[in-house]
């Protein structure tokens, strides 16, 4: 599982840090991100994962990035280039 965990860990760092790097981009300031990271590590802290099997912890890090992923484009799509 460590392995697993570690692998799926890493790739939503990686999806969030594509998504941060949007806002940036588009928008031009690090408050949007700050506050981005922050909410995510807040929500993490209270996320209780204790009991779920392995197979329920990679779906839900699956969704996790899924759904990062997917706002990442849309904010590609719509945010307009800083000038």
């Amino acid at each position: 599982m460590d392995l697993a965990a570690n692998l799926c860990q890493i790739c939503f760092a990686i999806a969030v840090g594509f998504l941060l790097v949007t806002i940036f981009y588009r928008g031009g300031s690090l408050l949007p991100c700050i506050i981005v990271h922050s909410a995510i590590n807040i929500l993490s802290t209270f996320a209780d994962k204790t009991g779920l099997t392995v197979e329920k912890k990679l779906i839900h890090i699956s969704v996790l990035i899924f759904i990062t992923v997917a706002y990442n484009l849309i904010l590609t799509k719509t945010l307009p280039k800083k000038q």
